[in-house]
């Protein structure tokens, strides 16, 4: 069977853009987290987020998906603003985040944490669940279908009615990646995906992220710490350290450049 084609993004179109940020600067108490930073995430990009611990890359997704409120500067899909939007209607319009610490549903099932993704598109009204309609029972069994898929998608069918909270942190991460491909993402915002695999766990997380973007033309910024990774698996990256964008480019290159190495062994002054 041939590979996917890979649906990359055309780099001299300005309408190809899956979101922007413009001049964007946060602070907690005084302090700077965030400082003047701009990105232009391209539609079918694989971004990783990288630069040392404290460096602000949990807070930038944090105002990409409206969980934070930057206090200056924009963030916008095809001219539209998000950055005053609540989170879930950022979600609404594309653009899904997951967590660090895992934001799943402990006492619910596996299946059960990766339909509640689907209720955020569901077009049928609590009257007609509580009726049980027609209506209600069509989407029940489309989001079922999609929510199986999505298990699949990751390996993860046979947890299907498992509850979370018995299953290894490893899987929990995928259940959580399960979970934010069943809402269908243009954008995908990933925190530390890899964080608590071990080594063949890493690569079918790996496959599934690429695969959201080859096969669906998932835009994804990721932010991990495997640095081996993120060299193989981004087409970009971009680096932050202080706040501040520092690099911004082609992998090889970006690994190269003396501020990043300075940066993250330390030496910067």
């Amino acid at each position: 069977m041939a590979a996917p084609q890979t649906l990359a993004p055309q780099r001299d179109d300005p309408s190809c853009s899956a979101i922007a940020l413009h001049d964007i600067s946060l602070s907690f108490g005084g302090l700077d987290v965030l400082r003047d930073v701009s990105l232009d995430v391209r539609r079918g990009e694989i971004v990783g987020l990288i630069g040392p611990n404290g460096a602000g890359k949990s807070s930038l997704l944090n105002v990409m998906s409206g969980f934070y409120r930057a206090d200056r500067g924009g963030v916008s899909i095809d001219g539209t603003r998000l950055d005053r939007l609540r989170p879930q209607r950022v979600a609404r319009a594309g653009v899904v985040r997951t967590f660090q610490n895992l934001g799943l549903f402990a006492g619910m099932t596996v299946l059960d944490n990766v339909l509640t993704g689907h209720a955020l598109h569901g077009k049928v009204g609590w009257p007609h669940y509580l009726l049980r309609t027609r209506a209600a029972r069509t989407e029940d069994r489309r989001n079922r279908e999609a929510a199986l898929d999505a298990l699949a998608s990751l390996d993860l069918q046979d947890h299907a009615d498992t509850l979370v909270s018995a299953l290894p942190y490893g899987v929990q991460k995928r259940v959580e990646l399960a979970r934010a491909k069943a809402m269908t993402p243009q954008t995908l915002l990933l925190d530390e995906p890899l964080a608590g695999m071990n080594p063949d766990e890493k690569h079918e997380m790996v496959s599934a992220i690429r695969s959201a973007r080859d096969i669906r033309g998932t835009t994804v910024v990721l932010i991990e710490h495997d640095i081996g990774v993120v060299l193989t698996l981004a087409d970009r990256l971009v680096v932050l350290d202080r706040g501040r964008v520092i690099a911004d480019g082609p992998p090889t290159t970006v690994a190269a450049d003396s501020a990043v190495i300075a940066a993250y062994l330390g030496t910067r002054h």
